[in-house]
């Protein structure tokens, strides 16, 4: 029994033995197979994932695997400039070309630049003039009497009474309508404002005018409201010089007479016609050739009558007359005018209507 049991162990030994695994091939190339193990393990039997494309990796528990490489600055330095090695680089003339390359397309980029900002600027002056075309309010038309305006008149009467000698006053243009009607006329220039821009708080003001009657900023009132001689009036003082007409001093030497206290006044009528023989004339033109200092072209005609008068009473010191040199400077008083009474007057009066 006891023989038998080993020989029962003994076998049980083999064949545990003999039960080892089988050869698994890995290739195509048949391990030869012994009688006692009849299988074949081949590489076909496995998964996919688990074949080896060529040779299976080699690794051993007690070598390292190889060690990564690391990235080089220097190979890296290399590889970026390696294109300064090429042919077209290297060969002669190559760098010249490149250069010149450089500078074609910096010009390009600095003309796109230049040219984009050109069109971008007369895109926006261009808009900002379409805004102020369109934002531009246009003028509010103004009421009247506010504006320029050239009035043709006639000089019809000329007073000497406040002088003793009647070669010191005179009134422009030195001839009157009963004379001369042709050389008699002359024309106002006057210049109607309102700081509101309304019919109300008027005031008128002269341009520069042969008759050297200039003023400014004088207040102008409508008089008579709706009455037939409804008129706009203004008044103001000023000083009158006349140049005589002949010799007033001992010597011969030309003089200039001072009227200090004159007065200046004007009333346009708004309802009353003027005459057909003192048509108002626009731009400033008069028969006498007299025109607005300033060429302004855009005096109207004021289109009803006008009365303008220039006066002085007699009495002390009225006129005073100086000598003029020869260089244009103002000599010793002239005497010998005697002082006239204060309700004599001098006066010159230029109209437009009733002539």
């Amino acid at each position: 029994m006891s023989r038998g049991a080993h020989s029962n162990g003994n076998g049980n030994g083999n064949g545990n033995g003999n039960n080892r695994l089988s050869i698994i091939a890995e290739d195509e190339n048949q391990v030869p197979v012994s009688a006692s193990n009849p299988k074949l393990i081949r590489t076909s039997n496995r998964s996919h994932h688990r074949r080896w494309s060529d040779q299976p990796p080699r690794h051993s528990f007690e070598v390292s695997p190889p060690k990564y490489d690391v990235f080089n600055e220097n190979q890296r330095k290399r590889r970026f400039f390696s294109w300064t090695n090429s042919p077209q680089i290297t060969k002669r003339g190559g760098w010249k070309r490149l250069l010149i390359l450089a500078l074609i397309l910096t010009a390009i980029v600095i003309a796109l630049a230049i040219g984009l900002g050109v069109g971008l600027t007369h895109q926006n002056n261009s808009s900002a003039s379409a805004s102020a075309s369109t934002s531009t309010p246009s003028p509010v038309p103004r009421p009247f009497p506010i504006g320029a305006y050239a009035i043709n008149t006639f000089l019809t009467t000329v007073l000497t009474s406040c002088t003793a000698n009647p070669a010191t006053f005179s009134c422009y243009p030195y001839a009157t309508y009963n004379t001369s009607q042709a050389s008699a006329a002359a024309t106002f220039n006057w210049i109607i404002s309102s700081p509101t821009n309304s019919a109300s708080n008027l005031t008128i003001s002269t341009s520069n005018n042969p008759f050297a009657n200039t003023f400014s900023g004088v207040p102008l009132t409508l008089q008579n409201k709706g009455q037939p001689d409804e008129h706009y009036a203004f008044s103001t003082t000023l000083q009158k010089i006349v140049v005589p007409n002949k010799t007033i001093s001992a010597d011969g030497a030309a003089a200039n007479c001072y009227y200090n206290t004159t007065t200046f006044a004007g009333a346009m009528y708004t309802k009353m016609p003027y005459s057909s023989a003192a048509p108002p004339t626009p731009s400033g033109s008069s028969g006498s050739g007299s025109m607005s200092s300033e060429g302004n072209s855009d005096w109207q005609p004021w289109p009803y009558a006008v009365n303008v008068t220039q006066s002085v009473h007699g009495g002390q010191g009225v006129p005073e007359c100086y000598e003029f040199t020869n260089d244009g400077k103002q000599g010793p008083l002239i005497g010998g005018i005697a002082a006239q009474a204060s309700d004599t007057m001098c006066e010159c009066q230029w109209l437009n209507f009733d002539l």
